[in-house]
């Protein structure tokens, strides 16, 4: 095909298209992929009892029957986070440390599991609720006594390494809030800012308007 027979216009609609398609699809993609993310883990943590590979001294004694409905129960709550921001992976640790007392593997087992109690940590520390957000720090504390307690070969220094991952995971969250509020306060500002100045400059066009009527 001759390409100097495609008129210039032909060729417009098609990059106007994708850049309205980009610029609809990236917030959704920004907003879902936390989302997908969970999904992903509590699929992984489906597999990792089925397949049972691994270390056999962390493998699980019960039955899967229970282990993976255990395991979809304590990861997907996270889906929930934007409703119940502090209950949604409140959840996650609780249930982390509940399960164990029926199976002492269950957390220690699955890394998926082990991301999800990582990841509820974070949001704990995101909750921009200072006191909700410090609640979230016996909490964690609390499961992973009781996880560690609970595995046949858990022990101090186990309770402490983990507490420490998830704790780090804390902190962080509690930074990010900080910024993202930071970033928010600063737009506020500007809209402020932006709307004071509009407000004056209408305010000098009318009187430039009425010092001139003035005048005539």
């Amino acid at each position: 095909h001759d390409s100097a027979v495609i008129r210039e216009d032909d060729d417009i609609p098609l990059p106007l298209g994708y850049r309205r398609l980009v610029k609809t699809l990236l917030p959704l993609l920004r907003s879902y992929v936390f989302d997908v993310l969970v999904v992903a883990a509590a699929v992984g943590a489906v597999v990792e009892f089925l397949v049972e590979s691994g270390d056999p001294g962390y493998r699980p004694t019960t039955t899967n029957w229970f282990m993976i409905p255990a395991a979809l129960a304590t990861i997907l709550p996270l889906l929930a986070r934007r409703q119940l921001p502090f209950l949604a992976p409140a959840t996650v640790l609780v249930l982390a440390g509940g399960v164990s007392f029926v199976e002492g593997n269950f957390a220690p087992f699955s890394f998926s599991i082990f991301v999800s109690m990582v990841a509820a940590s974070f949001l704990l520390g995101m909750n921009a609720d200072r006191r909700e957000a410090l609640a979230g720090v016996p909490l964690i504390v609390a499961a992973v006594v009781v996880a560690v307690r609970n595995e046949p070969r858990g022990d101090t220094d186990d309770a402490v390494f983990v507490t420490i991952i998830l704790l780090c995971a804390w902190i962080g969250g509690v930074a990010l809030s900080r910024k993202l509020a930071e970033a928010h306060r600063a737009e506020a500002r500007a809209a402020a800012l932006t709307e004071e100045q509009r407000r004056l400059a209408a305010e000098a066009v009318e009187e430039e308007r009425s010092r001139i009527a003035r005048e005539l």
